[in-house]
C-alpha cells in the first residue's frame, strides 16, 4: 500500500513537471512585425531619456546641452531595429520623423520644466535687483554675448582661481577661458576697457592691466567694446 502511494505520488509530480514545461512552451510567441515595433518603441524610449539626461547635466552645470551621444545611439538602434526586422515593421525609414517627434516632445517638457530665464543685466555696474547677488556672463552662450543675475556660488573664487560655472566668481569677476589658456577657465576681473568704469585698481590690484575681453575669447565678436577683463601682463604680455 505504502509503495502504491509512493508512485501514484511520483506520477503525479511528473505529470505536473510535464505540464509545466508544456505550458511555458506555449508561451506567446511575438512576430517579427510585433518585435520590430516593440524595438522602435523602446529605441524612441530611450532617446527621451537622454536628451532629458542631457539637459539636465546643462541646467546644472551652465553648460551647453550636447546630444550627439543620443543622435548616434538612437540611430544606430533603429537601423538595427530595421535591419533585423527584413522589412517586416509596421513603417519604415521613419527614424526622421520619430526623432523629431521625440525632440519636440522632450523640448516642450524642458520649457514646462526649466527655470525662468534669467534676465540681463551690465556686469560692470552690477546693477542687478536686489535678491541677486552679481550679474555674469554666461559661459554657455558667447555669441551673442549674454548676460545674467544669479547668486554668487560659494566660496565665490577672485582674480585667478579656477571656476567651473558662469557664477562660481565673486561679485565683479567672470569666469572666462583665455585664448591663450583654452584647457582651463578661470576668474578675472571685469574692467572697463573704455575707461570711466571700474578698474583693475579695484578688483585685483593695479599690477593688472584692463584688456578687452574680446582680445581673450576669440569667439565673442558681440561683445561691447569697453567690456574688459583684468589680466596679469607678465601672464599674457
Amino acid at each position: 500500500m505504502r509503495s502504491s502511494v509512493s508512485i501514484t505520488i511520483g506520477l503525479g509530480v511528473a505529470l505536473s513537471l510535464v505540464l509545466s514545461v508544456v505550458l511555458t512552451g506555449a508561451a506567446y510567441g511575438a512576430t517579427d512585425e510585433e518585435k520590430c515595433a516593440a524595438a522602435k518603441m523602446k529605441e524612441a524610449g530611450k532617446y527621451g531619456f537622454c536628451r532629458m539626461k542631457a539637459e539636465a547635466k546643462s541646467v546644472k552645470k551652465g553648460e551647453p546641452v550636447d546630444y550627439s551621444k543620443c543622435d548616434g545611439k538612437f540611430s544606430k538602434g533603429w537601423q538595427k531595429a530595421e535591419f533585423k526586422a527584413g522589412g517586416a515593421c509596421p513603417t519604415n525609414d521613419d527614424e526622421a520623423a520619430i526623432q523629431a517627434q521625440v525632440t519636440a516632445d522632450t523640448d516642450a517638457l524642458v520649457t514646462a520644466l526649466g527655470p525662468t530665464p534669467p534676465s540681463e543685466c551690465n556686469v560692470l555696474t552690477q546693477d542687478c535687483p536686489i535678491g541677486s547677488e552679481a550679474c555674469f556672463i554666461n559661459i554657455a552662450v558667447l555669441d551673442p554675448v549674454f548676460t545674467f543675475c544669479a547668486n554668487v556660488q560659494f566660496p565665490g573664487n577672485t582674480q585667478g582661481d579656477p571656476c567651473d560655472f558662469s557664477n562660481g566668481c565673486a561679485k565683479g569677476y567672470g569666469c572666462v577661458l583665455p585664448d591663450d589658456n583654452p584647457n582651463e577657465r578661470v576668474c578675472a576681473f571685469h574692467c572697463d576697457a573704455g575707461g570711466g568704469g571700474p578698474t583693475c585698481a579695484d578688483g585685483p590690484g593695479p599690477a593688472f592691466e584692463c584688456r578687452a575681453i574680446n582680445d581673450f575669447w576669440g569667439d565673442v565678436s558681440t561683445a561691447p567694446a569697453d567690456l574688459g577683463m583684468c589680466v596679469d601682463p607678465l601672464e599674457f604680455p
